[in-house]
């Protein structure tokens, strides 16, 4: 596979998944469709540049891409899919932290505290933007009493 059809592929996907995002977000409530589905169709714009813009000069010469690891992407992919189905039922505020640590544990093989480190902190920054700035409603699950 050349490095122009393999992107091509992948813009293609995101074109797809961006146009998903923007369906599913129009069943939101209020205006908190607004950045879900800005951001969606600017994925979806920058994609279609991708696709239909020419490639790189041929006379450039092309670096060897590499293989594709696919135990990792089966374990990311496992990862991402228990992340969609927990996050409404435990709160977005347990399985963030969870996926962010099992993602850099296993698949960046950082030490336990550093990925334990950034998953918090990076948890909590979502936390103060998203529940105290701009007051959206995020599933909460389990930390209902706590949180809200």
């Amino acid at each position: 596979m050349t490095q122009t059809l393999r992107d091509r592929l992948i813009a293609s996907t995101l074109i797809l998944l961006s146009l998903l995002a923007i369906w599913v977000a129009l069943d939101f409530r209020g205006d908190g469709y607004v950045f879900p589905m800005a951001m969606a169709g600017l994925l979806a714009v920058v994609c279609l540049l991708k696709l239909i813009l020419p490639g790189e000069n041929p006379d450039i010469e092309k670096e060897e891409l590499e293989s594709i690891n696919w135990n990792r992407f089966l374990l990311w992919s496992v990862f991402a899919v228990l992340f969609y189905i927990l996050a409404e039922p435990l709160g977005v505020f347990i399985v963030i932290p969870a996926f962010m640590f099992a993602v850099l544990k296993f698949l960046a093989h950082l030490k336990i505290t550093t990925a334990a480190l950034i998953a918090v902190l990076f948890t909590a920054t979502i936390f103060f933007v998203f529940e105290l700035l701009l007051e959206v409603p995020t599933p909460v699950g389990i930390l209902d009493g706590i949180i809200r």
